[in-house]
Parts: structure tokens; C-alpha cells; sequence
């Protein structure tokens, strides 16, 4: 799924800012994808080994088996306290907080 959408970015940053600015934004937008792809894999398939990770292996978990509708940021949570997709611990018992 990333190639098209990267080839659509390609498309619309070269329509858009034009060849000079375009490759280091090129470059941000494809390291992005990396880190998100990577950290994705990683909360599948590895087991967390701090509190921070074993938060965001919880939150995603709930997302896929649970609660598909809602804790969509997978390498940014807090967009979904932006965009009022986060579950609140009161919605479900499931859900524990940082604190």
C-alpha cells in the first residue's frame, strides 16, 4: 500500500513545490514512512520492553481486535486526543493510561 500512496506524494510534491525543494521533502516523507512501517512491525511482533511500548502495543491491539473505530495514531497516539478518536478508560475497562 505505501508505493502508490508514495508515487501519488511524488506526483503531487513535484506539482507543487517543484524539483529543488522537493527531494529533501521526498526524503522526510519517505523516512516517515520507514519509522512508521518499522514501528508497526515492531508492535506486532516483538514484546515491549519499556512502559511507553507496552502503552502503545496496548492501545494498537485495542484498535485491531477491539475497537476499530477509534486509537488510529500508531507511532503518534496524541492525534487521536486531536481528532477525538481515543477511547476514554471510562468507554472501556481495557484501557489504562501512562499514569
Amino acid at each position: 500500500m505505501s508505493i502508490p500512496l508514495i508515487g501519488l506524494t511524488w506526483v503531487g510534491a513535484s506539482l507543487v513545490f517543484g524539483a529543488p525543494l522537493m527531494y529533501p521533502l521526498m526524503a522526510g516523507y519517505l523516512l516517515g514512512i520507514v519509522i512508521y512501517d518499522e514501528l508497526h512491525y515492531h508492535l506486532h511482533s516483538r514484546r515491549p520492553g519499556t512502559r511507553i511500548g507496552v502503552w502503545l502495543r496496548r492501545i494498537h491491539m485495542l484498535h485491531h481486535f477491539r475497537h476499530p473505530d477509534s486509537h488510529f495514531g500508531v507511532s503518534g497516539p496524541y492525534w487521536d486526543y486531536v481528532f477525538g478518536t481515543a477511547l476514554k478508560r471510562s468507554d472501556d475497562p481495557g484501557i489504562r493510561t501512562l499514569t
